[in-house]
């Protein structure tokens, strides 16, 4: 797939070329999100998606990149025509100076970065702990690990589902 510069998708979409698909979550759309842009979760690309694009090109974008290249698989057999990438993602974007449509009034953060906060700090105060003399808190670490390990080998996170359900979290509808 080839990849395409901030600059590059600008022209694409200044000449109406493109149909821009984002494959990040809702929340993460909700957010933050290129203007014109689709929402399209990675687990819902399929052979239906060329009914959609029409005569344009399709560029894909995550919020760093790597989601949309591990989706490429998906993206070519669903038998796309000439698919893209947004090299660098929406970060890549931003920091561009590219302009983005975010959400007003509150910032909650991603489900993926309170997960990645609430671990980070329950990491440094059991290794903080564990210092002190007390061997047991090094289960707690070793069960920390092992949540993240099984998050990853099975790509379901029960902290986040967790997370999900807080009230900050939840949709005012």
């Amino acid at each position: 797939m080839q990849t395409v510069s901030p600059t590059e998708l600008k022209d694409l979409i200044d000449n109406r070329k493109v149909i821009l698909f984002d494959i990040r979550s809702e929340d993460e759309f909700a957010a933050e999100h290129i203007p014109g842009a689709v929402l399209l979760p990675g687990d819902q690309i399929d052979e239906n998606l060329c009914m959609i694009i029409g005569d344009k090109d399709p560029v894909f974008y995550c919020s760093s990149g790597i989601r949309t290249k591990n989706a490429a698989p998906t993206i070519e057999t669903a038998g796309i025509g000439s698919p893209k990438i947004l090299s660098g993602g929406l970060n890549a974007w931003r920091d561009s100076g590219m302009p983005v449509i975010a959400a007003t009034g509150g910032g909650v953060m991603s489900i993926p970065r309170q997960v990645q906060l609430i671990v980070g700090v329950m990491i440094f105060l059991l290794s903080a702990w564990i210092l002190s003399g007390p061997q047991e808190v090094a289960y707690a670490t070793m069960a920390i690990g092992a949540g993240l390990a099984f998050a990853g080998l099975t790509g379901t996170c029960a902290l986040a589902r967790l997370i999900m359900l807080m009230p900050w979290n939840r949709s005012s509808d």
